[in-house]
């Protein structure tokens, strides 16, 4: 917020910052973690980073655990499963990915959103939406590189249509935030 988007991807000042906040910044060792998200991605947590950083994780984290839950109720029962519905969201809860995901407070629940209805809108066999909702995982790109391949030789062409719109957007509002030499930096 202070030194504006492209700031995000400066490793020198990101591991200034992070130096800070870690027990292990005060070792000589210590190698800071680049910014691996597009800047586009980068806006919610413009608005956390106004909150300190305690406060902001603790909202980012339980914030996280309500929406996971909340999500995968819903999932389900757009998809009509009810039986043991309580059971399954306890364990998906209890299961290591989400533990993690809680405890680093990574991003993942946007991913599973974006899943779910990516999932929800082939069902309805709407696959121009669903092909929107997967550019949502170009918050984490490697999760495509067995997907949009799999989209070719299927010929999705609609879902391949909608994923580049989607995937346009969210480039195209990189690129404003940060100008070409700051994306390509």
């Amino acid at each position: 917020n202070k030194e504006g988007v492209p700031s995000a991807y400066d490793l020198e000042r990101l591991t200034e910052f992070q130096r800070g906040i870690f027990p292990q910044g005060n070792d000589s060792h210590f190698e800071g973690a680049a910014m691996m998200y597009l800047p586009a991605f980068l806006l919610p947590f413009q608005l956390l980073s106004l909150i300190d950083l305690p406060y902001s994780f603790l909202i980012w984290t339980l914030g996280s655990f309500a929406g996971f839950i909340l999500y995968l109720r819903f999932f389900m029962k757009d998809l009509d499963i009810h039986s043991g519905s309580t059971k399954w969201i306890i364990i998906s809860i209890l299961s290591l990915p989400v533990i993690l995901n809680l405890y680093y407070g990574q991003v993942n629940l946007i991913l599973a959103i974006c899943a779910g209805e990516v999932i929800r809108a082939f069902l309805s066999h709407k696959p121009m939406k669903a092909g929107l909702w997967l550019g949502g995982w170009l918050l984490k790109p490697q999760l495509l590189l067995l997907i949009l391949p799999f989209l070719l030789i299927q010929r999705a062409w609609k879902a391949l249509k909608g994923f580049s719109i989607s995937a346009i957007v969210i480039v195209g509002i990189s690129i404003a935030l940060v100008s070409i030499d700051g994306f390509s930096n």
